[in-house]
């Protein structure tokens, strides 16, 4: 049971989106089934913080022989996004010289659900902050993993949410410019 409450959802303004290691190598080795819907979401929540200027991080696991971010992701990026390359399965578990800095909010999306979002997920609650993982926006090699990776997480503090339900609580209208922006993508 989670000590404090999941209420009010997360903001864009508000809240800091983690994108874990989305990179060339490790896309096409992700549970097929579960790939397009893991990009929408990843590609959705991107769109929707770098419209209201939420503050984004994306990591890269060992880039030189994972490769870097998807073209994919890479191009739905604002220039103010930081790039972080680490070895570290847990993004705060790599000696930096600018440190990490997250909002108490903190939203995750990225591979592997059971290894580098689990690490750094127990690491931000750790932390004290309140972290929501996007269901249908992590993803693993195989399907039980994730499963495994979620439940986890879960029990241990995180809120397991859907994107859509992130999307609908920032945009709170069916009007407006973010909700034009994004209806397409949506439906």
């Amino acid at each position: 049971m989670h000590s404090h409450p999941p209420f009010p959802l997360p903001m864009p303004k508000t809240s800091t989106l983690v994108v874990i290691d989305v990179q060339d190598r490790l896309v096409p080795a992700m549970d097929k089934e579960a790939v397009a819907a893991f990009m929408r979401a990843t590609k959705l929540l991107i769109s929707l913080y770098a419209h209201e200027g939420g503050p984004i991080l994306v990591t890269e696991q060992y880039p030189k022989g994972l490769g870097k971010t998807v073209d994919e992701v890479s191009g739905a990026l604002p220039d103010s996004c930081r790039v972080f390359e680490k070895r570290a399965f847990s993004a705060l578990r790599e000696p930096t010289d600018a440190p990490l800095t997250f909002e108490r909010d903190v939203i995750i999306v990225g591979m592997e659900a059971h290894v580098c979002v689990l690490q750094t997920a127990l690491d931000l609650i750790a932390r004290g902050h309140r972290v929501f993982v996007v269901e249908d926006g992590v993803i693993s090699r195989r399907a039980r993993d994730a499963a495994a990776g979620l439940a986890f997480l879960r029990d241990a503090g995180a809120w397991v949410i859907g994107c859509e339900s992130l999307v609908f609580a920032a945009i709170e209208r069916a009007e407006g410019e973010t909700f034009k922006m994004l209806s397409a993508a949506i439906r």
